[in-house]
């Protein structure tokens, strides 16, 4: 495990065969940093131990999966990190710097994967809920003419919201479309 201020992120190195078999072998590597130009030992830093553990095969819908993950910088935006890294990647491919075996293909998700999940689940039911709007604001005011200013302003107040979230930069998520429900209503 690998402290990071008050989180723990696990580390996994895989060695080859004939270093796998000695622990004593792992903890003479040898960790070179900017202070210390010939190395440390890891036994240094570390308690190297070789403990047998079951192989975990990571599936998702039935097919193999492997994972990679990040952790960004703070105030980095997720979308556009995602943004940057797509374009890395499909620039590595189409330049063939990077070629995939046959069989295998990439697929980015994290928080821009669950953003689009939320968003489709809160869009599914849109149409039910303007209907339902629109009866409750015309039964209030008894009026279609008091409805349709009630619904011009929400709009106005929509429309300056998206205004100001394109101006900030910010990125299209739940939490907007929560605040944006807000301001309109």
């Amino acid at each position: 495990m690998l402290l990071e201020d008050t989180q723990q992120l696990p580390v996994r190195v895989r060695y080859a065969d004939e270093w796998r078999t000695n622990a004593e072998q792992l903890a003479a590597l040898r960790l070179v940093s900017d202070q210390v130009a010939e190395g440390l030992p890891l036994a240094a830093v570390a308690e190297v131990s070789l403990t047998p553990a079951w192989s975990v095969i990571t599936r998702r819908n039935a097919e193999r999966v492997q994972l990679v993950q990040g952790y960004l910088v703070a105030d980095a935006l997720p979308a556009v990190s995602m943004a940057q890294l797509d374009a890395k990647l499909q620039s590595a491919l189409a330049s063939g710097a990077f070629k995939l075996p046959p069989g295998y293909r990439i697929e980015t998700g994290g928080e821009a994967a669950e953003r689009d999940e939320a968003v489709g689940k809160l869009l599914a039911s849109v149409v039910l809920l303007v209907i339902a709007m629109v009866a409750t604001v015309v039964l209030a005011f008894n009026s279609f003419r008091r409805a349709a200013i009630v619904f011009i302003a929400g709009a106005q107040a929509m429309g300056m919201g998206i205004v100001a979230l394109l101006l900030s930069g910010h990125a299209f998520g739940f939490v907007i479309i929560v605040g944006i429900m807000g301001l309109v209503g």
